[in-house]
Order: structure tokens, then C-alpha cells, then sequence
């Protein structure tokens, strides 16, 4: 079954995830927890970042962010960051979750 017939009757069409919605929320779940969050914190961020892009919010949790560093502070702002809160930031940067490649 090719991807678009799969994703006929997913969104828009119904509240179902296509297949680009189950690609990306399996990289970003990826990246989360490789910025240290445990598994279910990071399904759970995926699926409120998922709900987030279909309605179209323009707020970004700073784990998302290239500028978000370990130590839980933001490069960019020199301060704290909030890992998992939605907001707002002119300093906000796509941090583009990678492919993990297995041996």
C-alpha cells in the first residue's frame, strides 16, 4: 500500500497521524530523549508538538531549539531555558532532529 493511500483516510481527513506525522514524531522523540527526557516525556512532548503544527502554533519549546544546551540554558539568551514549555522566542532556531543509523 503506497503512503498516500495509507494516509487517505488520516489527516486532515480524520484525527488519525499520516505518515509524515509518525515519521516526524518518531525523530522527535528520538531527539528528545537524546536531550534527556525519558522515554514518555518525550512521547508525550512529540504528541503535544504534533497537536501544536495542526493548529498552526507558532510557539516552540526550547528543547526544540539549536541554542537549547545540557546544562538546561539557552546559548543564545545566556539564561535559564524552559525545556518543555511552549513560547514564543525571537532567538528560536530549528534544531533538525537526526536520523539515527544503525551498524
Amino acid at each position: 500500500m503506497s503512503d498516500a493511500t495509507a494516509d487517505a483516510s488520516c489527516w486532515p481527513h480524520s484525527s488519525a497521524m499520516n505518515t509524515a506525522e509518525i515519521n516526524r514524531m518518531v525523530l522527535r522523540i528520538g531527539m528528545f530523549q537524546r536531550r534527556g527526557l525519558e522515554l514518555l516525556q518525550a512521547e508525550a512532548l512529540a504528541d503535544r508538538c504534533m497537536l501544536r503544527d495542526r493548529d498552526s502554533d507558532d510557539r516552540r519549546a526550547c528543547i526544540e531549539c539549536k541554542h537549547w544546551q545540557f546544562g538546561g540554558t539557552c546559548a543564545a539568551k545566556q539564561a535559564p531555558a524552559e525545556k518543555t514549555m511552549f513560547q514564543r522566542c525571537p532567538a528560536f532556531g530549528w534544531q533538525v532532529p537526526r536520523i539515527e543509523r544503525k551498524a
